[in-house]
């Protein structure tokens, strides 16, 4: 079930109770950045969700990476952690997380470049931090006419 209820300074959180331990979400007031709380018997992990670069898929694992080049692994599905960072944005407003194939799903607010001969898909904050991942060929095809297609264009004067 659900519950909600408000967390220190931040503002109004949700509690998702799942089979195993609570998973808290919340806003901090203070820079508005997205957090997830996931807490169990023996550990508290804070997930800091805009810093997330990508979420790759280990098995019943999954590896969060963020763009700083920090890495946790929980011990959740890729489905489960989509649907935890999915529940940190408002409804109404547009998630940066995107699922490509599988076993992956990035920031876009990182996104760099789409290299589909060398298999690349470059992550950056275009100041010191770049993560490359090497994806299937025919992903990063359609994931590239998909941006593409979605960018506006500007008209040539």
């Amino acid at each position: 079930g659900r519950a909600a209820w408000n967390y220190n300074r931040g503002r109004f959180s949700t509690v998702i109770m799942t089979n195993m331990y609570p998973v808290l979400f919340w806003t901090s007031k203070i820079n508005d950045m997205r957090k997830i709380c996931i807490n169990n018997r023996d550990e508290m992990v804070i997930l800091f969700v805009d810093n997330i670069a990508y979420i790759m898929a280990d098995g019943n694992y999954t590896k969060i990476c963020y763009i700083g080049g920090m890495t946790t692994v929980l011990s959740f599905g890729l489905s489960k952690i989509e649907e935890m960072v999915s529940a940190t944005y408002a409804e109404g407003t547009v998630s940066p997380f995107v699922r490509l194939g599988r076993s992956v799903i990035i920031n876009q607010l990182f996104l760099y470049d789409i290299n589909i001969l060398k298999q690349h898909l470059v992550l950056s904050d275009c100041m010191k931090n770049t993560i490359t991942l090497k994806l299937p060929k025919l992903l990063l095809k359609k994931y590239k006419d998909l941006v593409s297609h979605s960018t506006i264009k500007k008209n040539k004067i």
